[in-house]
């Protein structure tokens, strides 16, 4: 049986097998990869960021716009829809907690109302939504440590965000070492 990676090189009438340990390797390795992947869910949905410490005290400064981590407010803000608009320092506890957040550009009540109908569908427990100001994009999904910025509204890497991530970082734990958020709340 030949190696399927054997490269075959006719030399003086007869043909010989070089088999490429590196060639074998990369496929193997790829090989791997895309199984972890399939495993996981699929393809990683967002960008990984730099977490910044959460404590709970100012200065309020963060390494993303909109913010994924850092220092925020001691306390957490409510879950669902904020129509007036989200305070960076408070949702960002909510994040700490596991939670993941709907950023958008305010004035445009189409968009407000998609993301409103989303949350309909999807529920309000540990979700939370609103317009903010201080956008780079139209629309961001954020997760503590995680960042998917999007040109407009896209239900489907929406809830693909929320289901990746949800729960899964959440630095601040209950008693016990339990999220406060959990990929099934």
């Amino acid at each position: 049986m030949s190696n399927p990676f054997t490269v075959l090189v006719p030399a003086r009438g007869r043909v010989r097998h070089f088999a490429s340990r590196r060639l074998a390797s990369i496929f193997g390795l790829a090989a791997l990869l895309t199984l972890a992947l399939a495993a996981c869910g699929g393809e990683t949905v967002g960008v990984k960021v730099q977490e910044l410490p959460g404590v709970h005290a100012p200065p309020y400064v963060y390494n993303t716009r909109p913010p994924t981590s850092g220092n925020h407010l001691p306390t957490a803000g409510p879950y669902g829809h904020i129509a007036t608009g989200l305070v960076a320092e408070r949702v960002v506890h909510n994040m700490e907690h596991g939670a993941v957040v709907i950023w958008y550009k305010p004035g445009d009540p189409r968009l407000a109302a998609q993301v409103n109908q989303l949350l309909n569908k999807t529920g309000t427990q540990c979700i939370i939504a609103g317009p903010y100001a201080d956008m780079d994009t139209p629309v961001a999904v954020t997760a503590w440590g995680w960042l998917l910025t999007l040109d407009g509204f896209d239900e489907e890497r929406i809830v693909a965000f929320i289901n990746a991530h949800k729960g899964k970082a959440a630095p601040e734990k209950l008693p016990g070492g339990h999220a406060v958020c959990t990929a099934e709340s």
